[in-house]
């Protein structure tokens, strides 16, 4: 185990700030000269925890440990962030150079001036507690608080030898400056240590120190700000006499100001190049950071806003859950509905947000033993999509007393902050709280998939150190999306369906691509509901599936094969089924299973059930036995001669006998119809030559 080097006081000075703070964000504000317009904070700057300046650029961390920053290094080059930089522990920013340690301890530095290379920093280096950077050299503060310096060949870099129990580092274009765990500072770098002095009536009471090109600032452990002139005149001005109770120090890079920050969050700056740089009467909030950048001043303000006008702080109404803020942005949701900034499609007054959402949690039981080679992860089965952020808290017994004992904590192998950097050793430690990203958490959990969480201690994490042993405890917390936005696309169901971004055919208020798509039986992408709603499918018998599923692709029950079924057509008079026997008779007749001799699409039988004329009652119309010539009809009137009694038209005696005594009987009454009409054998009013053709046509016995 190893032993605490630095008084709580002490530890609050070193920048090992643990990513994802969920704490409402800080505004950035800045004040001095003209702003140049390299300076100007782009506007998708996320909320920033931190900053640091660095000449012509500014740079800082936002909620996540991810660095941004704006501005220029030297010769106009245009700030840049490294690819393939993640979550850090700290940044740094010196003259045209930037430094970042990130959460697995690697150090990083970028930027430069054209001329200059770029530093090549060492690795394998033990944890990293403090660093500065500037132009072509840095410093680094290990655990165990000795100090690695590199550069070009700068005196800066000369490390005094045997230097050890530094707490603190402070870089410049010309010295260096550590203070020690005693209290004490030295000074290192020019030739002449006369121009690198540390009063001793400061000695062995500071516990930070920074320095500009001509003058130093440090605080006391007691909070107290100190300051003193380094190698020209004239010499800055003394701290300002209420500057008590102090939380950092900063300096100007190249420049000959530093400042300092109350508890209270009341800024200062003084030295040579002031009068640009005053901090404004008023400001909206108090400054929780400060970095100078030449003749402007950027700071980090807790600001009071009351957004809805009630005298209530805005975070501390959502804070105390008396105002919602579904989004995250510390702002209450009721005063972003009229910009639109918060969406409330059904006008309830509820962010669509909280409406589409329901609280989600889960805890994992303690985990142990917790320590180098005994890392320990937790996994939430099947973890549904969050809605909104997500919120995991540690708390954990263990080895957590050093600066150099802490744990990388990893969603699904992806880093996402450092956890108990300030923990204690044996008692319980937390809980501590990281915020991810809800799309951020969807991407890595793929939506429904498992979550798993890994807590991952440094060498220095004694699993074995603890008497009661060592453990860590996991719990995860956010909204879910829910049955009010099925589809987790953010909008309402309801207000997607009712602004025609989503169908809802059979209207049960579900959007239809979130119900099962089992109920498209003809697989063309439509529900069967809406099919048969819309008309694009018939549902003759009620049964909610479209007829040409019914039918099935033996086509039983569609004889005419037109997609309907056969009983649905004759009960809507669409087909005809005249014979009753639930066939439609353009079927039947196209089967052969009924005649249709005068082609009128009726079966014959029906035709003679409705009136047509069948007189022999042979189940064929009379007009078809008389065209096929199956019946005569000798005198065209449309009716079988045998259903007239003139089957044997030419037998005058009634002896069916067709013979000389006819004969002689039409001869008798030859020429106008008289008083036997019989012998009128045509009916055409003469007994003639016709008449007499007939008779020679039948001669014989009557068939």
């Amino acid at each position: 185990m190893l032993t605490r080097q630095l008084t709580a006081s002490i530890v609050s000075c070193v920048a090992m700030v643990r990513t994802a703070a969920a704490e409402p964000p800080l505004k950035l504000i800045h004040w001095g000269s003209p702003t140049p317009v390299f300076l100007v904070p782009p506007e998708d700057l996320p909320p920033l925890y931190d900053i640091e300046a660095g000449g012509g650029f500014v740079v800082g961390r936002d909620a996540n440990g991810l660095v941004h920053g704006w501005g220029i290094f030297g010769s106009n080059v245009p700030y840049w962030t490294p690819e393939g930089l993640g979550p850090t522990r700290l940044v740094r920013a010196g003259s045209g150079v930037v430094l970042a340690v990130d959460i697995q301890n690697k150090i990083w530095v970028w930027g430069g001036q054209v001329g200059l290379p770029l530093l090549a920093p060492p690795s394998g280096l033990l944890p990293i507690v403090d660093a500065a950077v500037h132009t072509n050299a840095a410093i680094v503060l290990l655990e165990d608080g000795t100090v690695v310096a590199w550069g070009l060949g700068q005196v800066v870099t000369q490390v005094p030898r045997g230097l050890s129990g530094v707490v603190d580092v402070s870089l410049g274009a010309e010295r260096a400056m550590a203070v020690l765990g005693d209290g004490d500072a030295i000074c290192w770098g020019v030739l002449d240590s006369s121009i690198c002095p540390v009063p001793a009536e400061v000695q062995g009471q500071l516990v930070e120190v920074e320095h500009s090109a001509s003058m130093a600032v440090a605080l006391r452990e007691d909070g107290s700000v100190t300051s003193w002139g380094m190698d020209r005149p004239p010499l800055p001005s003394p701290s300002p006499s209420d500057l008590q109770g102090c939380s950092e120090v900063v300096s100007s890079v190249g420049g000959e100001l530093v400042g300092a920050v109350t508890a209270a969050g009341t800024p200062y700056i003084w030295g040579n190049g002031l009068a640009s740089l005053l901090p404004p009467a008023t400001l909206p909030g108090p400054v929780k950071h400060m970095a100078i950048s030449g003749t402007r001043a950027f700071a980090l303000i807790d600001e009071f806003t009351d957004c809805n006008a009630n005298g209530l702080d805005d975070s501390a109404e959502i804070e105390a859950g008396t105002a919602l803020d579904c989004n995250g942005d510390w702002i209450p949701d009721s005063c972003q509905f009229a910009s639109g900034v918060v969406e409330d499609c059904n006008g309830n007054g509820l962010a669509d947000a909280c409406e589409k959402s329901a609280p989600f949690s889960a805890e994992s039981s303690e985990l142990g033993p917790l320590g180098y080679g005994s890392p320990q992860s937790w996994t939430v089965q099947n973890a549904p999509a969050a809605a909104t952020h997500v919120t995991l808290s540690l708390s954990a017994m263990g080895d957590f007393s050093s600066v150099s004992e802490y744990a990388i904590v990893r969603l699904n192998d992806e880093a996402i902050g450092v956890a108990f950097v300030n923990g204690t050793d044996c008692t319980e430690t937390g809980p501590e709280d990281f915020t991810i990203l809800a799309s951020t958490f969807n991407t890595l959990v793929d939506a429904g998939g498992d979550a798993t969480i890994s807590i991952e201690p440094t060498i220095a994490v004694n699993a074995d150190s603890c008497p009661a042993g060592s453990w860590v405890k996991v719990s995860m917390s956010y909204n879910r999306a829910t049955d009010l936005d099925c589809n987790a696309n953010g909008l309402l169901d309801q207000c997607e369906i009712a602004e025609g971004y989503a169908e809802d055919c059979n209207l049960d208020g579900i959007p239809d691509s979130c119900q099962e798509t089992d109920a498209d039986c003809n697989a063309n992408g439509a529900w069967d509901a809406c099919d048969i709603a819309s008309g694009a499918a018939v549902d003759c018998n009620a049964n909610g599936v479209p007829d040409s599923c019914d039918i099935g692709a033996t086509g039983e029950g569609d004889c005419n094969g037109n997609g309907q079924f056969d009983a649905c057509e004759i009960a809507n008079g669409t087909e005809e089924d005249c014979d009753d026997n639930g066939v439609p008779d353009a079927c039947d007749v196209k089967s052969g299973r009924a005649l249709d001799c005068n082609g009128n699409g009726l079966p014959d039988s029906c035709d003679i059930a409705s009136g047509t004329p069948d007189c022999n009652k042979n189940g064929v119309p009379d007009s078809c036995d008389i065209g096929a010539g199956t019946a005569s009809d000798i005198n065209n009137n449309g009716v079988p001669d045998e259903c007239e009694g003139l089957e044997c038209p030419g037998d005058l005696t009634g002896d069916h006998l067709v013979n000389g005594a006819d004969l002689a009987v039409l001869l008798g009454f030859w020429g106008p119809v008289g008083s036997f009409a019989s012998a009128d054998i045509d009916g055409s009013g003469t007994v003639d030559a016709g008449d007499l053709a007939i008779l020679l046509g039948g001669w014989g016995t009557c068939q």
